[in-house]
């Protein structure tokens, strides 16, 4: 993050709000790290609208075990109490390429 902005982001907020700290992190775009990704939307098997929930969940299931190790995982929580007003949030990202843990 340019330090104008920083100071920028960090000044925007009133010093009697309580702050928790953040890491900054460089974001690096996928295509930009991976040589090749490859995108196949297709099921192992084709489905119907008038097939059942069941049947429709095996052929899912079964299509994702097919694709193998993921390059990227991304875990996310987050909660609030009093409407919006007190809150947090945050990810695990798992770069099995690299194999790095980011914690945001």
């Amino acid at each position: 993050m340019p330090a104008a902005l920083s100071s920028a982001f960090q000044s925007s907020a009133p010093a009697s709000l309580p702050r928790e700290g953040f890491k900054v992190v460089q974001p690096t775009a996928p295509w930009n790290v991976l040589m090749e990704a490859v995108f196949d939307p297709e099921l192992s098997q084709r489905v119907h609208k008038d097939d059942t929930a069941e049947f429709k969940r095996e052929i899912v299931e079964e299509t994702i075990s097919k694709l193998g190790p993921a390059a990227i995982e991304i875990y996310t929580d987050a909660s609030v109490v009093r409407g919006c007003r007190e809150g947090g949030a945050g990810a695990l990202i798992i770069d099995n390429h690299n194999q790095e843990e980011h914690l945001v």
